[in-house]
């Protein structure tokens, strides 16, 4: 009779062993979907299907709604169901705290209800994989997948942001030799290597976005937001403060160009209000681009000097300023402030006073008392002291039409000038 104790035993030994077995074909499995995960990634990284493809692959993966974001948190791919519309976004300070929490982890965080990973090169965050997960069903291999991909997902952004490097580079010598004048037909060549008709008619857009709006991210959100308006695409380039635009005259998908509709939504996607986009007149070959460069400059002053320097001027808008603005070499210019504001600038300059600027204020308002004073942050009697005392140095007639028409040009020529 076998012993109890032995049988006992042998009887442990077996659940063991059991166990092992069961564990060992766990980690097989376990091991054999992250193989899998890995061709899938590396697959479709290979198939330059993109981020579609990508995302495609990880709800295939994972089950779970996919969302790839760029920097921003603005949505590129979605795959799965429920896609929301619009797709929400953070807040830029909630972003910002959200990505530096994410950077600080070596694995995948929660946001509310989703998973997310950054994917990231050594020196920048190029964009977010997200996995939607309400219901907090994400394990071990959802976020092997999710770390993977967000890899993947990297190499994918890397790439195309060097391919966007390189074509704007491109773009950048074609466009500052188009605005300073170039061989036209080694332009139109150039251009139709990147893709670009330049043979049509165009006109110049000059974009300037008040700081800490860089330059570069008003490029990007030009191109970004004019896809949304033309049928075609635009030409850039980036200079010290600005960006400027070459776009087709006739690519517009409305009727007529629908400049305040642009402004509007570049100010929605740079998240801020305070930028100015200016526009030469229609140019009908190459040799004419500088000539409507210039006159989108002109816009662009007259803009930046104006009460409301938001917004959008064209250079058919800008009436009798079109005739000096933008010249600072005009001498004749120069004479006419002087004669008109002479005195007064004179004055300013020997007792600290603003009696030029409250002048300016006052014509830019209309002649509103109530309005000036508030744009001066003055007192209204503050302001009809200062407005008799321009009357008694300058000799004006501020109710004569032709003082005040000449006063005001003066007065606005002065701010474009010292600008």
């Amino acid at each position: 009779m076998d012993n109890p104790q032995h049988v006992e035993l042998l009887r442990e030994q077996v659940l063991t062993l059991s166990q092992v077995n069961r564990r060992l074909s766990t980690m097989v499995a376990d091991l054999e979907r992250c193989r899998k995960t890995h061709e899938v990634l590396t697959g479709v990284a290979a198939s330059g299907a993109g981020e579609p493809g990508i995302a495609a692959e990880m709800y295939r993966l994972t089950g779970l709604p996919v969302a790839v974001e760029d920097r921003f948190g603005h949505l590129r791919a979605w795959a799965g169901p429920n896609e929301p519309t619009p797709y929400p976004r953070l807040p830029v300070h909630k972003w910002a705290a959200l990505v530096t929490q994410a950077q600080r982890s070596n694995r995948p965080i929660r946001d509310r209800n989703r998973l997310i990973s950054l994917a990231r090169s050594r020196t920048e965050i190029l964009g977010v994989l997200a996995l939607i997960d309400p219901e907090h069903r994400a394990g071990e291999h959802e976020v092997f997948a999710l770390e993977h991909g967000s890899v993947v997902l990297a190499m994918e952004l890397a790439h195309l942001q060097g391919l966007a490097e390189t074509e704007l580079r491109l773009r950048h010598g074609l466009m500052e030799d188009l605005l300073n004048g170039t061989d036209e037909a080694d332009a139109c060549s150039r251009a139709a290597a990147l893709g670009h008709d330049l043979q049509g008619p165009h006109q110049v857009v000059v974009m300037q976005w008040q700081s800490p709006v860089a330059d570069e991210t008003v490029a990007r959100a030009a191109v970004r937001t004019s896809r949304r308006f033309l049928d075609t695409g635009v030409l850039l380039t980036r200079q010290t403060g600005r960006v400027v635009l070459l776009m087709p005259w006739s690519g517009w998908r409305t009727p007529s160009p629908r400049w305040g509709d642009l402004h509007r939504a570049l100010s929605k996607e740079l998240r801020s209000s305070k930028g100015a986009i200016a526009i030469g007149r229609r140019c009908d070959s190459p040799s004419q681009i500088p000539r409507s460069y210039h006159e989108a400059l002109r816009a662009l002053s007259v803009r930046r000097s104006a009460n409301n320097p938001n917004g959008v001027t064209t250079f058919d808008e800008l009436g009798v300023y079109r005739l000096f603005v933008g010249n600072e070499g005009n001498h004749e210019l120069r004479r006419f402030v002087d004669e008109w504001l002479g005195q007064l600038l004179n004055y300013d300059a020997e007792h600290r006073s603003e009696l030029v600027t409250t002048l300016w204020q006052y014509f830019e308002c209309g002649g509103n008392y109530d309005a000036a004073a508030k744009a001066l942050l003055i007192h209204r009697s503050t302001l009809r002291y200062r407005l008799q005392r321009i009357r008694e140095l300058g000799g004006y007639d501020l109710g004569a039409v032709d003082s005040r028409l000449n006063l005001h040009v003066a007065t606005r020529a002065w701010r474009i000038l010292c600008g």
